[in-house]
C-alpha cells in the first residue's frame, strides 16, 4: 500500500462509498466507508483533503 493525500471528488453516504482523487490515482480510486478510520457512521465531504492509503487491483469480468 502506498500512502498519499487526495481529494474527495464524490461520496454517496446512502451508499456508503466514494471516489476519490489523488496524483498518485490517475482516475480517481474507489473507497467504501469501512476502510475509514473511525466509529459509528463514517462519511466522507466532497472536496474534503484526505490522507489515503491505495493499492492497484484490476478486476476482470467474465463477457
Amino acid at each position: 500500500m502506498e500512502l498519499t493525500r487526495g481529494t474527495v471528488r464524490e461520496w454517496h453516504a446512502e451508499r456508503g462509498w466514494g471516489v476519490l482523487d489523488s496524483p498518485a490515482t490517475p482516475g480517481g480510486c474507489w473507497a467504501h466507508y469501512s476502510n475509514i478510520d473511525g466509529t459509528g457512521f463514517r462519511a466522507l465531504t466532497v472536496g474534503a483533503t484526505v490522507d489515503l492509503d491505495w493499492s492497484w487491483r484490476s478486476r476482470r469480468f467474465p463477457h
